[in-house]
């Protein structure tokens, strides 16, 4: 589980975990039941039942559907996380964003703006900004 304290995510990319390797492209729609890591590039769709990670490497073009899905990396699109959004304050996203709930670092760039330089606007339950890894402001 993702805690609101504290960003990490219990991804294992040993455990049960599918992993884009960094230098790969993938086009199209990829599917999982399990945890997906993404260090590569993705241009399409990307759906997971678990929790997905892209990595400061990872880029995803396109729709991205999961139950918890952390950014470090690029993202742009569309994305929705059943239950938790967490933008880290390596990623830049620009995205249309719909989620239970969302954590973005401060530093992460969300449409064009840097956080929390710049106010944006959200249709979320709740919204929390971080300093780097945990600390709730």
């Amino acid at each position: 589980m993702i805690e609101t304290k504290n960003t990490k995510s219990n991804i294992n990319e040993d455990n049960h975990s599918t992993v884009i390797s960094e230098g790969t492209i993938f086009e199209g729609k990829i599917q999982s039941t399990g945890n997906l890591v993404i260090q590569g590039k993705i241009h399409g769709y990307v759906v997971a039942r678990s929790k997905i990670h892209i990595s400061e490497t990872g880029i995803v073009e396109g729709i991205i559907t999961g139950e918890e899905i952390r950014i470090s990396g690029r993202a742009q699109g569309k994305i929705q996380a059943e239950r938790v959004l967490i933008i880290t304050h390596t990623a830049k996203v620009n995205a249309t964003l719909k989620s239970e709930k969302l954590l973005i670092e401060d530093g992460a760039d969300v449409n064009n703006k840097k956080i929390p330089e710049s106010p944006i606007d959200f249709a979320f339950g709740r919204i929390i900004v971080f300093e780097q890894i945990g600390n709730e402001r």
